[in-house]
């Protein structure tokens, strides 16, 4: 009996460090999707608490792998995009330089998908594209508006370049093309050393 009891206590001890590694574990993955829980971990006891914590987790990752699969969409259209009248125009080749380094950086998750990069990052080539595909369709009025926000986004990263490309862009002058994905950098073409984020990959 006493063997029996010894045996249930070792197998009790085992689930319970069990427990607090997986709580150790969830608490850590949550922080770094930016969900904090308000409890420490040592006030969460039960199954339950962990299972709720759990599900606060997978719906933060589903978040942020939605987020940054319309970041890669956005990069992706940008690398698409040529001069009609122009082989070889330089703000735009600026422009998509800063696209590819930045989608070599959300495919290697070196960019917190929810707070930085549609923020930060994407904005501006996504206001871009807006101008881009509007051109022909917006007022006057709006055109002017969304042409000084594409010029503003860009100013800091891209001085020389930013006015000339969202002049072009809403001239109409930029169009979208097709870019098979296979024609695309690969995240593993470029050594992980090479892709530290800084300011000079933001626009």
């Amino acid at each position: 009996m006493s063997n029996n009891f010894a045996d249930l206590q070792k197998q009790f001890e085992s689930l319970q460090n069990s427990f607090y590694e997986f709580r150790s574990q969830l608490f850590k993955i949550a922080e770094s999707l930016g969900e904090s829980p308000k409890q420490p971990p040592d006030e969460i006891e039960s199954i339950s608490e962990l299972k709720s914590l759990l599900e606060t987790v997978e719906k933060a990752e589903e978040k942020q792998n939605y987020i940054r699969q319309e970041a890669l969409t956005v990069l992706e259209k940008v690398l698409t995009l040529s001069h009609q009248k122009k082989n070889k125009f330089e703000p735009l080749e600026k422009c998509q330089e800063k696209a590819k380094k930045l989608r070599e950086q959300v495919l290697r998750d070196e960019v917190d998908a929810e707070t930085q990069v549609f923020t930060n990052y994407i904005h501006p080539f996504l206001e871009l594209l807006r101008l881009i595909e509007g051109a022909d369709e917006l007022d006057d009025e709006y055109l002017d508006e969304l042409e000084n926000i594409v010029t503003e986004s860009f100013t800091r990263t891209l001085p020389e370049a930013a006015k000339p490309l969202a002049k072009a862009a809403s001239r109409g002058r930029l169009v979208v093309g097709v870019t098979p994905i296979s024609e695309l950098p690969s995240s593993s073409s470029v050594p992980k050393g090479e892709l530290a984020l800084d300011a000079e990959c933001v626009p």
